[in-house]
């Protein structure tokens, strides 16, 4: 394999000791080691090796330079080619291969280039046996050399090569690394006695250069030799071609045959592998072939890790060497430890190949790496601020360069762009990366990505959460890798919420541990908050135990069972848990043995319900405080599920009940779902679904479609039914199908009082159907003697019956008795009263009462503001008026920012608020209420509609219908208005039909119908 490489160290597999500045340093390889890990380059040494035995003696040769980005093997390949020659006896009569350092920093002049050959030469011949008379010719012309004039070197220099050469009937082989820079040096420094160079024009396909006397500068003198001497045969190494913008490139224009090294190949990657392990030893210190059969043995078991190895390394062969330790070691817990170690020694190499960029792609290459995935050119052009067309260009020449290359955008067929090399990449992140936690653990999440397969990061998962859990690794480096492990783990894994779980419990253990020391693993303000969330509600319940423990009537046996009876209870919510314990140690032993019977009874309703398998889960994962049944946070509450139910339908059935009672959002509805993939058939997992689509906009099929196959699954069920009433109940139109549902849920279960209260509200808006109304509420109230819902309702319904007024009245008392803390009934009565003759003292007084329930309720308010100004008392009537609009306004705000908002935010409050501010002489604020409810009335909107009638009833009650009038006249919709304008103006005339006779007859019959509702 050809391998550039650099000194580091590394811990080696168990068991065996590597030296590893040998191992990664190539020119420290012997002969031996180099001819057996070489393996990669054959076809190129092969090509190379069979132009030196075709080049004829007496002719020039065609120059040779090996190109490759850094770390693809060319100085590998220039000194296993020096070993070859050597090998072949007919070469080595031909040829002697002379080798130098790679980086040839002391040449700066064609004289000490030359005398750097000799020098070479010397040692080259001292390695083959040379004899001591030979040697000291050489010794003795390079000591004459160094002493002649600076300007008489150069030939001397040649000259000395040239008859060394004829003396000895062999020609040199000049392998020379880093040869851009050496002509770099070259092209740098003019000579003694030279004269400066013409400054030569950029050449290319079709242009001549611009003429120069090839004897004035250093790059056409050695071209001029290497053109000419058929003895010196120049083979080198550079990471790019000549052609480049270069001061030299006029001089070797075209001048050399270009041998190009490209990233190894999947196949090429094996062949390095076993030849690493053959020459360095692989597992629990097995050497040669036994170390190379057990890397084929894990190579085949695992052929997925030797795609990642590609993909991390870019097919680079120097960092495939470098990473060796880490995949023969196989998926040790220390790979963190171990890949920053090799990561802190690949930055000499990578700092350098970033500075050797220009600022403009240096800049590039950066946002690329930092991006990580692939990235479009236009992407990164407004990522970095740089035009597109700039940037393209820029990445073509990184492309060629071997730093980035192309690959397949997310979900698109488009190509970005991406570093090649991964682990350069993984480098970057890891010096540069944000202090944020995700951002500063990308490097080592995305090389777990790449060098685990997906079981290996289960497995390892696994692993580390059982040693946390025994309160093992952990210190706070062995904590930050876990949750770089768990974010590699794919998002909404139970093993990633278990292993990050298992991280949070492990941190909050530690000794003196602070929420600042917490904030080093968990981003508490941000990505992770609800683990915020979790570091406040534990600490809270684990103060249960000593509190509980206080009760008086507990004995050695029995105080373990009270605690846990309490503390794991899925119906109580921490503060009520609290509660108990607070009143533990005044407890009575009656009000003891009560409450542990009550907690008794709730359990065995939970077994009931779900089985005693899922229940005895639930409890256990609450008494641990792994699970929080009344969990504040969603996403929280979601993770908890998942991490501590995983596959047990059943049991996240159970959990998802108890998480519904306090979030409807999306996090319920992907716990709902893993349920239902988990086991379809269970009908009130469907229910729950449709429960919760049904409060979201937009969403009403899919609740449909779950309420019908929960009734599908479980046909005996009435709850589904039900729920699909009350969702058709809302659609337009589709009241009929409402009704069978409602009527399909009683006929399963004819005891359900919702099922019949529903309907009893579904039939009491529909024409003509009262008397079915009134028969389904009272069904409902037949069923629950004391439920104030149906009592209130059928109030409602025979307070719009002419001469009911009693019934009515007796059915808000009755639901207020039943329920003294529901403000509606109060106001409904409120309402029925004013409307009653002489009965003002008791309509103010329940509208109070209301007001005094439900101080955010504006309707009391308003209703009792009213019925002050039919009194003829104004100023109480203002007071309770400027309170009806600051609720409104409240109101309005509230529910703007609500997913399911109070009232129709196309008008809002604007009905109430017209009234008011019509009445507190408030004009201009009055016109803008009328303006937003008649613009929502004219949008078709019904209950705007009918919200104008109402208030043209109400204003005119209270002696305001003049004021309204003129204020409809004013307005945007003036002729929309007219007809009620019409009717507020006939209302106060002395003949309300003369007054509607000139009208038109599209407006006289609907101000008609106005008029009537005045009167």
């Amino acid at each position: 394999m050809a391998v550039d490489a650099i000194p580091l160290r590394v811990a080696a597999a168990a068991g065996v000791a590597l030296n590893a500045t040998v191992k990664y340093n190539p020119h420290l390889w012997g002969p031996d080691e180099l001819r057996s890990i070489f393996v990669v380059r054959t076809r190129e040494l092969q090509g190379l090796l069979d132009r030196l035995r075709a080049t004829p003696d007496a002719r020039v040769p065609q120059h040779v330079l090996v190109t490759g980005s850094r770390g693809m093997g060319k100085t590998t390949l220039l000194r296993r080619l020096a070993l070859a020659v050597e090998d072949d006896a007919d070469l080595a009569q031909r040829w002697v291969p002379v080798t130098f350092p790679e980086e040839q920093y002391t040449v700066s002049t064609l004289a000490e280039l030359w005398r750097n050959v000799l020098d070479a030469l010397a040692d080259t011949r001292e390695r083959q046996g040379a004899s001591t008379d030979e040697l000291a010719r050489l010794d003795g012309e390079i000591r004459r050399i160094g002493e002649l004039p600076a300007d008489a070197q150069d030939s001397a220099a040649l000259e000395g090569l040239a008859d060394w050469m004829r003396s000895n009937g062999r020609r040199l082989l000049l392998l020379i690394d880093s040869t851009d820079l050496l002509l770099s040096n070259l092209a740098g420094a003019a000579e003694p006695g030279a004269p400066k160079a013409a400054k030569g024009k950029k050449a290319g396909p079709g242009v001549r250069a611009a003429k120069v006397d090839g004897g004035a500068t250093p790059l056409w003198r050695l071209r001029g030799t290497l053109a000419h001497d058929p003895g010196i045969f120049w083979l080198g190494a550079s990471y790019q071609s000549l052609e480049a913008d270069h001061a030299y490139q006029d001089a070797f224009w075209d001048f050399f045959e270009l041998v190009e090294l490209r990233p190894l190949q999947v196949a090429e990657m094996r062949q390095a592998m076993l030849a690493l392990a053959r020459t360095f030893g692989a597992g629990r210190g097995l050497t040669g072939a036994d170390a190379e059969r057990e890397m084929a043995r894990n190579l085949d078991a695992r052929p997925e890790r030797l795609k990642a190895l590609r993909a991390i390394t870019g097919g680079n062969p120097r960092t495939t060497v470098m990473l060796y330790e880490l995949f023969a070691a196989g998926g040790a817990d220390d790979v963190h430890s171990d890949l920053r170690r090799l990561l802190d020694t690949m930055t000499p190499l990578y700092k350098a190949r970033m500075e050797a960029l220009s600022n403009q792609a240096r800049k590039l290459l950066a946002h690329l790496m930092e991006h990580w995935a692939p990235i479009s050119a236009r992407d990164l052009g407004l990522v970095s601020g740089i035009a597109t067309n700039t940037v393209s260009g820029q990445l073509g020449r990184l492309e060629a360069e071997g730093l980035v290359e192309k690959a397949a955008l997310a979900g698109t067929k488009r190509a970005g762009y991406q570093a090649s090399e991964r682990l350069f990449n993984v480098w970057y992140l890891m010096r540069y990366a944000s202090r944020r936690l995700r951002q500063r653990l990308t490097w080592l999440v995305e090389f777990m990505r790449l060098w685990y397969s997906g079981d290996e990061l289960t497995a390892l998962a696994r692993h580390r959460a059982s040693q946390h859990g025994q309160g093992r690794l952990c210190r706070g480096e062995q904590l930050e890798f876990s949750r770089a492990l768990s974010f590699a783990l794919p998002d909404g894994d139970a093993d990633h919420y278990r292993l990050d779980w298992a991280v949070f419990r492990a941190a909050r253990r530690a000794p003196d541990r602070t929420r600042s020391d917490l904030g080093e693993l968990f981003e508490l303000d941000g990505e992770d908050r609800e683990y915020a969330t979790a570091d406040d509600y534990l600490p809270r319940f684990e103060a249960l135990d000593a509190r509980l423990a206080q009760c008086p009537h507990l004995t050695e046996d029995t105080r373990g069972t009270w605690i846990a009876a309490v503390k794991s209870s899925l119906s109580l919510t921490l503060q009520e848990k609290e509660h108990i314990a607070d009143a533990a140690k005044a407890l009575t032993e009656p009000e003891y043995r009560h409450r542990l019977s009550a907690l008794q009874d709730e359990r065995e309703r939970w077994e009931q319900d779900y089985g005693g398998a899922a229940a005895d889960a639930v409890r256990d994962a609450v008494l641990s405080g792994d699970f929080f049944p009344d969990c504040p946070d969603s996403k929280l509450a979601h993770t908890q599920i998942i991490r501590c139910f995983g596959e047990d339908f059943r049991a996240i059935a159970l959990a998802s009940d108890l998480f519904a009672r306090h979030h409807r959002d999306a996090w319920l509805e992907m716990v709902v779902r893993r349920a239902l993939d988990l086991d379809p058939q269970v009908a009130s997992l469907w229910n729950n679904l449709g429960l919760l689509l049904s409060k979201q906009p937009g969403r009403a099929d899919e609740a449909e479609a779950a309420y019908r196959r929960a009734a599908e699954v479980d046909p005996k069920d009435a709850g589904p039914w039900n729920n699909l009433g009350r969702l058709l109940s809302e659609q337009p139109g589709r009241g009929d199908e409402a009704e069978a549902a409602y009527r399909r849920a009683a006929e399963l279960d004819p005891k359900n009082v919702q099922s019949w209260y529903n309907l009893g509200l579904l039939l009491s808006e529909q024409p003509g159907r009262a008397d079915e109304a009134e028969a389904a509420y009272r069904r409902a109230a037949e069923i629950d003697p004391k439920g104030a819902g149906p009592w209130s309702n059928l109030g409602h319904l025979l307070s719009q019956q002419p001469g009911r007024a009693d019934e009515a009245e007796a059915a808000y008392r009755r639901a207020a008795e039943f329920d003294p803390k529901d403000a509606d009934p109060w106001f409904n009565l409120g309402f029925l009263l004013s409307r009653q003759p002489g009965r003002a003292d008791e309509a103010e007084a329940a509208c109070r009462r209301a007001a005094e329930l439900d101080p955010s309720d504006l309707y009391p308010v308003v209703n009792l503001a009213r019925l002050l100004a039919a009194q003829g008392r104004h100023s109480e009537a203002s007071t309770a008026y400027r309170q009806a609009v600051a609720l409104a306004q409240a109101a309005d705000e509230q529910g703007a920012g609500t997913e399911t908002p109070p009232v129709n935010l196309g008008f809002g409050h604007a009905h109430l608020l017209l009234q008011a501010h019509l009445w507190l002489g408030n004009r201009d604020l009055a016109l803008y209420a009328l303006d937003r409810l008649t613009q929502a009335a004219a949008a078709g909107d019904r209950d705007a509609f009918s919200r104008l009638k109402e208030q043209a009833r109400e204003c005119q009650d209270i002696g305001l219908g003049s004021s309204l009038k003129d204020l409809m006249g004013a307005g945007t919709w003036a002729d929309f208005l007219q007809p009620f304008a019409l009717a507020l103006g006939a209302a106060a005339a002395d003949d309300p039909a003369d007054a509607l006779a000139g009208a038109p007859p599209e407006l006289r019959t609907l101000a008609e119908e106005i008029l009537a509702e005045l009167r």
